[in-house]
């Protein structure tokens, strides 16, 4: 027996970053938060193939120290 949720604007007013977002399994998070009403924003090091525009695209590469630093800079900036 399958359920069906109503996921509606369940996260409506909230932001949600995901790294990681392009692809995969962040990419279906993404659209799934997105779904829900979030403010969502994605990072990778790379574009996204096509980008939502439903959605921010910030460029990042978390595994530098300062690429960390400079997206926190921006989020906490913007949003």
């Amino acid at each position: 027996m399958e359920q069906e949720f109503n996921y509606a604007n369940e996260l409506s007013g909230k932001i949600a970053l995901i790294t990681g977002g392009t692809k995969g399994t962040g990419k279906a998070i993404a659209e799934r938060l997105e779904k829900a009403g979030a403010i969502v924003l994605i990072t990778a090091r790379n574009q996204p193939e096509m980008q939502s525009a439903k959605m921010d695209f910030i460029q990042a590469d978390l595994s530098l120290a300062d690429g960390t630093r400079e997206l926190a800079e921006e989020v906490l900036s913007k949003y």
